[in-house]
């Protein structure tokens, strides 16, 4: 009896087949992934530069309360995802505060410059809760100084605006994370000088 050898492949020969196709599927989906997540890292960030420097062009904007001697030498901007609602800090001198804001909208009617300025933040607070969830912004300023004898020797009212925010972190494995020196979350700082 004379048996032909059967053609075709095994069933083993399959299932090795299927595991390494899915280990391949699994890599690509946690590339997938790692891609996502540095997507909306990357967006945020992008969105707090175009927020603090919305919040600098309006300070600059407001000069007649900025480029005072008067100017709030710290103010701090905080939100939180548990209430939804941002809290106005103002330190010493307290010249700014959010009952300040008009109820109306500075945008559509006349507010002094203290008001525009109570404004300008109440709506940068407003976003900031919107984009960074937990985030923190600080508001340091140095008062203009006037030399009315040498003119020469003023200096206008300096700002550093600082936004701290807590973002999460996927890398693409453990080797990579153990590497970079990275966690799952890290708190990042974006800062930028200003001159109202």
């Amino acid at each position: 009896m004379n048996h032909t050898r059967m053609h075709g492949f095994s069933m083993v020969e399959v299932l090795v087949a299927v595991v390494i196709v899915a280990i391949g599927l699994l890599g690509m989906a946690k590339i997938d992934a790692v891609s996502v997540s540095e997507g909306g890292v990357s967006a945020t960030r992008a969105v707090v530069a175009m927020d603090v420097a919305s919040l600098a062009g309006a300070m600059r904007a407001n000069e007649m309360f900025w480029q005072t001697t008067s100017v709030p030498t710290l103010v701090t901007l905080t939100s939180s995802t548990t209430s939804k609602k941002t809290s106005v800090n103002v330190a010493t001198p307290t010249n700014l505060t959010v009952g300040q804001v008009p109820s109306g909208n500075c945008a559509n009617m006349l507010c002094s410059p203290a008001q525009m300025a109570a404004w300008d933040l109440s709506q940068y607070a407003t976003a900031l809760t919107q984009i960074i969830p937990n985030g923190s912004s600080t508001i340091t300023c140095l008062a203009a100084v006037v030399n009315a004898v040498t003119p020469s020797l003023s200096s206008p009212a300096t700002c550093q605006i600082a936004v701290t925010w807590t973002e999460n972190s996927v890398a693409i494995n453990n080797a990579v994370r153990s590497a970079a020196n990275t966690q799952t979350s890290e708190t990042q700082t974006f800062d930028q000088m200003v001159q109202p």
